[in-house]
Formats: structure tokens, C-alpha cells, sequence
């Protein structure tokens, strides 16, 4: 049994060599993209007054357009993540970037439900504050 399991990583070396490789920068980029998303959000972005790109477009064949992609990519990277819980990668991180990509009713009660919570608020704040950007407001009342 042994000597068959090493056999096997012997003849696929290379192939696993290049999924480490890919699973750390898949780890990288997505720490990456969580700070920039996290350091680029709107100040308001938690307020009940606030409203997404896609209302701001005026044509409604422009705004279709526009979220079918973005849900598109965002399905794609929920089925990505879900593909890195069994293949190396970072799943559950890739899962959560894919949720923050789509839009579907009760979204924004989801994330301010989330980020109320201090410890996360606070991170983002912080990590804002290292960048030099405006902390993040606490949610308005509606």
C-alpha cells in the first residue's frame, strides 16, 4: 500500500508541484483582493441610504447587462471555490469573494448583519486606516 502511494506521488511529482505552487497563489490573491476590496469599499457602505453601482445606471440594458456578468463571474467563483474544497486551493476565501461578486434579495441585511459584529468592523477599520483611508460608518438607522 505504501510502496503504491509512493509510486504514485513519484509518477505525478510534477503535477503536484505545480498545484502547490497554484494553491499558495490562489492563497496570495485572494488576501490580496480581500484588503483592496476591504480598503476601496464606499465610507457609506453600510448605511441603509446606500446604493449599488447597478442602480446608479440609468439604461436599463446597460444595468442587465452589467449584473448578469457580475453574477456571472461571481457564480464562476463560487463554483471555483467550491472545486478548491476538494482540489488544494483556498475554498472557503474564494466561496466568500464569489458571494461578495453576486447580488440576490437580503444581500446587503446579510453583510450588515456581518460587519456589525466589532472585531470585523474594526479590522476593516484598521486595515483602512493603514491605508490611509476613512474608517468605515457604523450603520445609520433607517
Amino acid at each position: 500500500m505504501i510502496a503504491d502511494v509512493r509510486q504514485w506521488i513519484e509518477t505525478y511529482e510534477g503535477l503536484l508541484q505545480w498545484m502547490f505552487v497554484f494553491s499558495v497563489a490562489a492563497f496570495v490573491i485572494g488576501i490580496v483582493l480581500v484588503v483592496i476590496g476591504i480598503v476601496y469599499l464606499p465610507v457609506d457602505y453600510f448605511s441603509f441610504k446606500y446604493k449599488p453601482f447597478s442602480r446608479k445606471i440609468s439604461n436599463r440594458l446597460l444595468r442587465r447587462s452589467y449584473l448578469v456578468v457580475k453574477n456571472g463571474v461571481g457564480l464562476f467563483v463560487i463554483v471555483t471555490g467550491l472545486a478548491f474544497l476538494i482540489l488544494p486551493g483556498q475554498g472557503i476565501l474564494t466561496i466568500v469573494i464569489g458571494i461578495s461578486l453576486t447580488d440576490f434579495p437580503g444581500k446587503h441585511k446579510v453583510v450588515r448583519y456581518l460587519a456589525g459584529k466589532s472585531p470585523l468592523l474594526r479590522g476593516a477599520n484598521w486595515l483602512r486606516s493603514k491605508a490611509g483611508k476613512r474608517p468605515l460608518h457604523p450603520f445609520d438607522e433607517q
